[in-house]
């Protein structure tokens, strides 16, 4: 069968273009946004609230994510350093080792160790809980990292007996010491 272009309009194509190739041409209504109407309205408004709803949760999930590793780094690092004192390494081991995870972990410019020394005058100290208390202020160590003006202790105690205590040496640069790009996954 031949097909002529006068064959070809009848049958709803465009003359010299076989029917398969033929380009569809979307309703009107595809073509634009508006809203005219209530019924126009309230899917545009949930499809919005959809969308902002994902992004939170995206965003959550993301927050959590980081606070997991972060988290999983600590226990990490206070696994390692109970595996070497279980295995009986030499307490000057385990107290470098100890030194070197606080310095990545804070961003420390260094850490030492002193043994039997509780410190002269009131150093600030950073406590068990996390927090830092610098003379007779709570130091909101998250917002503000170390006090930069001197050292901060941490007291090591067992059995309630001080053993030594370690000097923390902050970083040059203000802030908290996730600030510097420290991660404590990094352990």
């Amino acid at each position: 069968m031949v097909l002529s272009p006068s064959r070809l309009g009848q049958l709803g194509g465009e003359p010299g273009v076989p029917a398969p190739v033929r380009r569809r041409r979307a309703p009107a209504s595809y073509e634009r946004f508006d809203i005219t109407r209530r019924a126009d309205a309230e899917p545009t408004v949930l499809l919005l609230l959809i969308g902002v709803a994902v992004t939170e949760l995206a965003v959550w999930g993301r927050r959590q994510h980081v606070a997991a590793g972060r988290r999983a780094g600590y226990l990490g690092g206070i696994y390692a350093t109970a595996e070497a004192v279980a295995a009986g390494g030499s307490p000057s081991a385990v107290i470098t080792e100890l030194s070197d995870r606080l310095v990545r972990l804070l961003s420390l410019r260094s850490c030492q160790f002193q043994h039997g020394v509780a410190g002269l005058g009131n150093p600030p100290r950073l406590q068990r809980n996390g927090h830092v208390v610098a003379g007779h202020r709570a130091w909101d160590g998250e917002a503000e990292g170390l006090p930069r003006d001197r050292e901060t202790k941490l007291l090591v105690e067992s059995g309630g007996i001080l053993q030594g205590r370690f000097q923390l040496t902050p970083p040059p640069t203000p802030g908290p010491p996730w600030s510097s790009g420290s991660s404590p996954s990094r352990w």
